[in-house]
C-alpha cells in the first residue's frame, strides 16, 4: 500500500507532464465537480428552492473562498 506522501508525489510527477491545456481542462472538471456537489446539497436541504437561487446559493459559496 502505498503511503499519502509517495500518492502525492505520485501525483505531482504525473501532473508536471501534462500540458496546460491539460492542467486547465482538470481544473475545469474539479470545478464543475464541485459547483454539481454543493448544488445538489442545496438542492436536497431546500426542495422547493428555484433554480435561480440554488444557482445564487453556489456562487455565494465560492466567494466566500476568494
Amino acid at each position: 500500500m502505498m503511503s499519502a506522501r509517495g500518492a502525492e508525489w505520485m501525483q505531482d510527477e504525473i501532473i508536471k507532464k501534462m500540458s496546460g491545456r491539460e492542467r486547465l481542462a482538470i481544473a475545469f472538471e474539479l470545478n464543475d465537480f464541485a459547483r454539481n456537489l454543493i448544488r445538489a446539497g442545496i438542492k436536497k436541504n431546500n426542495p422547493s428552492i428555484s433554480d435561480a437561487d440554488a444557482d445564487q446559493l453556489v456562487a455565494e459559496r465560492f466567494m466566500k473562498f476568494m
